[in-house]
């Protein structure tokens, strides 16, 4: 299947951008599928910000849903790695969540500004129409 195919490489590249700026920034070896994970996300983050996620929580016996756009569920994440990165959080590696983020978002926008993905009239702005209208 075609589709299978052009998200694995999607995959593969974001994973490609994760381990590239863990590895200028940290340079300690990392392994998982964190930062390809990450990278979907900031695909979601380019191509549909404005998107509701509905999410579900729980916290000790406690929990509950929330629904919120997708743009400040993913800067609140990438919030909490930035504060791993300077907090110095063990265990985790950070930077690869960070790289693996803005990978996602520059495949995303260079599909959408190709025209290799084209939204429909029913999808809400992408984030490179947002940031095209700045300049109207």
């Amino acid at each position: 299947n075609t589709s299978n195919g052009i998200y694995l490489a999607v995959f593969a590249l974001c994973t490609l951008a994760a381990a590239v700026v863990h590895n200028l920034a940290d340079g300690a070896a990392a392994v998982g599928a964190s930062g390809a994970i990450n990278g979907i996300v900031g695909m979601v983050l380019a191509m549909y910000p404005l998107n509701r996620v509905y999410v579900f929580w729980v916290f000790a016996i406690r929990g509950g849903t929330f629904n919120t756009r997708a743009w400040v569920l993913i800067v609140v994440w990438l919030a909490f790695d930035i504060w791993g990165v300077v907090s110095r959080g063990a265990g985790v590696a950070y930077w690869v969540h960070i790289g693996g983020l803005a990978g996602g978002v520059a495949i995303g926008m260079g599909f959408l500004k190709l025209g290799w993905i084209q939204l429909t009239e029913y999808d809400n702005a992408s984030l490179l129409e947002i940031f095209s209208r700045k300049g109207d």
